[in-house]
């Protein structure tokens, strides 16, 4: 009852006296108890006291009241389940039937930490060094602690070690022999390639562009086009924040030149926003298109200067372009 009806969902209060106070049994709850005016659920539960008092079997009367909470419950989830199932399962039969335009192989959020420490837990974000970042429920600025099991390929709540880096690539490589007759055209990898809380680490002893050049390194093994694309941490200094030169689109098209084969980067430095389309995919999909796009320049964190105004802009400009100059294309979009 005092969990119920008690002050903890209480603003504005006053006492309710509804029933005769010389019947005993009209009062299995408290006839004065402490009510809100304003909410909604206490309003219910005040009505709900009203009819138990009534019916004079407060115990009986709180168990059905339960149970049709409970059933409630129940027939939203059910509910929920049926109107994901209906949405979806018309989109799939839709295209099951659809002829496939050709193969590539997608590797996303790498989020490589050239600081990943095996002996570390999850707690310093795996880290030996003091990182003062706290994105992520399991990290906690500023705090270095061992773990008492070591995870040399990588732990749940940290980055990526290169050792995991490693171990997948050659799992893909593997993959692609294994399926020759039916191998990839390309490959598409999506940001992010840093880590998360790579700006914040204490004396640090890696540029991000150095991150980057450990990860692409990896990928120089392979002999097809491989088209990157910019992440949320893929940027010099903070998260989201993108430069308001050229200096960092200069630095990563220098890492990224020879892996965009038949890519058009003309724009990727001249407006300094990292981005490019490829008119033709390899292989199969060559009817195809791909559009690489830089969305940090529309980002709410990203501070809205003149100069960052005019890059976000100038990409929605050449992205207007492309449209106009490809009108029935089809287009791998990122």
């Amino acid at each position: 009852k005092k969990k119920i009806m008690g002050s903890p969902f209480t603003q504005k209060s006053h006492y309710v006296n509804q029933y005769n106070e010389e019947d005993e049994n009209s009062t299995y709850w408290d006839d004065q108890v402490e009510l809100s005016e304003t909410r909604w659920y206490m309003r219910i539960l005040s009505k709900f006291r009203n009819i138990c008092n009534i019916y004079k079997n407060g115990y009986l009367c709180y168990i059905a009241f339960m149970g049709v909470i409970l059933l409630t419950m129940v027939a939203v989830v059910v509910c929920l389940i049926l109107l994901a199932v209906g949405v979806q399962y018309p989109l799939l039969e839709e295209y099951k039937d659809q002829e496939a335009y050709g193969k590539f192989v997608w590797i996303s959020d790498i989020h490589l930490d050239p600081y990943y420490n095996k002996e570390y837990g999850c707690q310093g974000l795996c880290r030996a060094v003091k990182t003062n970042w706290g994105g992520c429920l399991c990290a906690h600025p500023l705090n270095v602690t061992k773990s008492k099991q070591e995870a040399p390929v990588g732990r749940y709540g940290c980055n990526t070690p290169e050792e995991l880096l490693k171990v997948t690539v050659d799992a893909v490589k593997n993959r692609i022999k294994a399926i020759e007759d039916q191998s990839p055209e390309f490959m598409l990898l999506t940001g992010d390639f840093i880590a998360h809380g790579i700006h914040d680490v204490d004396q640090p002893r890696y540029s991000p562009i150095d991150i980057i050049k450990i990860v692409f390194k990896h990928f120089e093994q392979f002999d097809m086009p491989i088209y990157p694309i910019i992440g949320n941490c893929d940027v010099p200094e903070k998260d989201y924040i993108w430069p308001e030169d050229d200096s960092w689109a200069k630095e990563l098209f220098e890492v990224w030149k020879p892996f965009l084969k038949g890519a058009n980067t003309d724009a990727f430095v001249a407006n300094g926003g990292a981005y490019y389309y490829v008119e033709s995919l390899p292989g199969e999909m060559k009817e195809m298109g791909l559009i690489a796009l830089n969305t940090n320049l529309f980002s709410v964190y990203q501070p809205q200067t003149p100069i960052r105004i005019k890059m976000a802009n100038e990409q929605l400009n050449w992205l207007e372009a492309i449209f106009k100059k490809y009108p029935e294309k089809k287009i791998l979009f990122n």
